[in-house]
């Protein structure tokens, strides 16, 4: 099924097309409270216009957030 309907559907149709050009590949759904880091900083994406790069250490909110999913 295409999901270029949806607002980011391309990505996921992309991903799936570069995997197909590899020799692996394999795609595994992680549900959002598998991953909150993942879903932070897809979110903080969105809401952002800048690009932000981080070496060494994330922002305190982020870190706070990887460490929870550590934890589980």
């Amino acid at each position: 099924m295409r999901r270029s309907s949806t607002l980011f559907g391309h990505i996921p149709d992309e991903c799936k097309r570069l995997g197909a050009t590899l020799r692996f590949c394999e795609f595994k759904h992680v549900r959002r409270e598998g991953n909150r880091l993942a879903h932070s900083l897809a979110r903080r994406a969105i809401l952002s216009a800048d690009m932000d790069v981080w070496v060494e250490s994330l922002p305190s909110d982020l870190d706070v957030v990887f460490q929870s999913d550590l934890i589980q």
